[in-house]
């Protein structure tokens, strides 16, 4: 059979059709419980349903990692990671539940010192609401009042009462309380301060933390109970509402030798003239907004990576100044600043409207500073067409071109 003929076989040659694979997706926004002052999460695309494949169902079971600064508007929180699973959809709104908390590694790298003991322990506590978690509480010991001793390492004994004191405390307080009332308690760090207070006899302690908490085994899905969790508002967490006082009575004689209301507005005004420094002290000022070390120095350039990355290189740990942080960017800024003008000169010599290696490897090599400083080889620059003198031959002139012809 030809080639082409038979309709039901593409040609060879014959391309696929490029389709966007977006064009077959639709976002859903993502929900947090209402435990957290931010609920909206963010959004996830997922595939619209065809057939019998429901999108709802491609959705549940998805876990989304979010930082609690994020969740709570505190950057103090940074270091908490908070995983929520997807476990029902509702209109174009995804609701989730509790899945995991974590530190974040940079964290417990930067508790970790030396001269100290680092005592961790676990533990498996059910909740009242029939979940299973698994608990990790880290925390390490730090010097008594008045010592003297550099080093505050803890003996076996010490840690294994200290370890059963932290499986302790997490069982008792993590079987009292359903799973979202645990999750408040991550928030404030209140196991971490029991445990810090309980253990004062045996070693003080510092740095307490439940830095994992993961749950392994969860109940029959209730529709029920995980609205509740996205419902829940915070008036039933207050404990009262503030009563106002009673206006006094306009008949009511006033009492020898009391202040009256604006004798007590003027001097809180006179006292607020005079400001914070004293007699004849300067009122107080709003807080500046922080300025960055570039700024302030007038660079694009990073100073701050800068110097710490002098800091790295020094050996000894000598000590870097400020101020050299401040030369070498301002020396970087102004190389690059003086190639790019040259590489941009050479694409636009070329009518090329990228610059690219080749680019910087004519303005490099054209420039006799430049070429002088940067000795390295620029990967895809090529090469300049340059022949060295003592190659190039050199010819005689003709002595017949320089005479006239003899006459015979």
């Amino acid at each position: 059979m030809a080639v082409g003929k038979n309709k039901r076989k593409p040609r060879k040659g014959a391309k696929k059709k490029i389709v966007d694979p977006f064009s077959r997706k639709d976002w859903y926004h993502i929900k947090a419980p209402a435990i957290f002052k931010n609920t909206e999460v963010g959004r996830t695309p997922v595939n619209q349903t065809q057939g019998k494949v429901l999108a709802s169902d491609n959705l549940k079971g998805r876990v989304f990692r979010v930082s609690l600064a994020d969740l709570n508007k505190d950057e103090d929180r940074a270091y908490r990671v908070i995983h929520l699973i997807g476990e029902d959809v509702q209109g174009n709104q995804l609701l989730t539940n509790f899945h995991s908390m974590s530190f974040t590694t940079e964290r417990v790298k930067s508790l970790i010192k030396k001269w100290q003991t680092l005592i961790e322990a676990r533990a498996e506590v059910k909740t009242t609401d029939g979940y299973v978690v698994r608990m990790f509480a880290i925390g390490f010991t730090k010097r008594r009042p008045l010592q003297m001793k550099v080093t505050s390492y803890a003996q076996t004994s010490q840690a294994k009462r200290i370890r059963k004191k932290m499986v302790d405390i997490m069982t008792r307080e993590a079987s009292s309380c359903d799973l979202r009332q645990l999750f408040l308690k991550f928030v404030p760090e209140t196991i971490g301060k029991m445990i810090e207070n309980e253990t004062q006899g045996i070693y003080p302690l510092k740095d307490v933390y439940i830095r994992k908490a993961k749950i392994l085994r969860r109940p029959k899905f209730d529709a029920f109970k995980l609205q509740e969790l996205h419902t829940a508002t915070k008036a039933t967490e207050e404990q009262g509402t503030p009563v106002v006082a009673a206006a006094p009575s306009v008949d009511a004689t006033p009492v020898v030798g009391a202040e009256t209301a604006a004798d007590k507005g003027g001097k809180g005004k006179a006292a607020d003239a005079k400001g914070k420094g004293g007699k004849g002290g300067k009122s107080a000022t709003t807080k500046k907004a922080p300025q960055s070390r570039s700024s302030r120095a007038g660079l694009q350039f990073p100073v701050g990576r800068v110097h710490r990355f002098l800091k790295q290189r020094v050996a000894n740990k000598q000590r870097v100044g400020a101020t050299a942080a401040v030369y070498t960017a301002a020396i970087i800024e102004y190389l690059c600043a003086e190639v790019l003008e040259l590489a941009g000169n050479a694409s636009k010599d070329l009518k090329v409207k990228r610059i690219n290696p080749r680019h910087l490897q004519l303005a490099i090599r054209g420039d006799e500073e430049l070429d002088m400083l940067v000795k390295a080889t620029i990967s895809g620059g090529g090469v300049l067409p340059h022949i060295h003198k003592s190659l190039i031959s050199k010819t005689a002139p003709n002595p017949k071109k320089g005479k006239a012809p003899q006459e015979q």
